[in-house]
């Protein structure tokens, strides 16, 4: 089957390149106005393995700005974008969560992407999210990589930590 999109970006960049970007998995964590159009611009780049996180669902206040048609109200944001990246390209691959993020869950939300966009809505999300990334980055890059688990007091105490500011 015909793939418009590959094809088009076939006249821009190599097979080489084409192949990175497709392997390349990419996390979105928020699926309003900056994560639906970044993961949208970053599907017509030629990106497609995306793992996304929304637990919203879309309502007449987000049209103006956010990547959703009128079609899409009530329907969960994962469920709307996820849609419209595989009308787009029918190719990609995505792993959707509709859950909202707490102390509880957030680090197993989270899979092995080396990139993420983080473009949740609420602060306490945000500062959740990067707090637990980079405490996460820590136990992979330092003294505390064989710890199961990293206390408030270890990351205050890693020297890791001045990479993560």
């Amino acid at each position: 089957m015909s793939n418009p999109l590959r094809n088009g970006l076939e006249r821009y960049l190599s097979p080489k390149e084409l192949a990175l970007l497709r392997s390349v998995p990419i996390g979105i964590a928020g699926l309003g106005g900056l994560g639906s159009n970044v993961c949208m611009m970053l599907a017509r780049t030629g990106i497609e393995n995306f793992f996304l996180l929304d637990f919203d669902r879309v309502d007449a206040s987000n049209l103006n700005r956010q990547c959703y048609f009128p079609s899409d109200l009530g329907c969960y944001k994962v469920d709307a974008l996820q849609r419209a990246l595989l009308q787009l390209n029918p190719a990609i691959h995505l792993e959707c969560c509709y859950d909202k993020i707490t102390e509880d869950n957030v680090t197993s939300l989270f899979p092995n992407c080396p990139i993420w966009v983080e473009a949740f809505d609420s602060a306490i999300d945000k500062a959740l999210f990067v707090e637990q990334t980079l405490r996460c980055q820590c136990v992979r890059h330092c003294r505390f990589r064989r710890s199961t688990s990293l206390t408030k007091n270890d990351w205050n105490t890693c020297s890791c930590r001045r990479f993560y500011k």
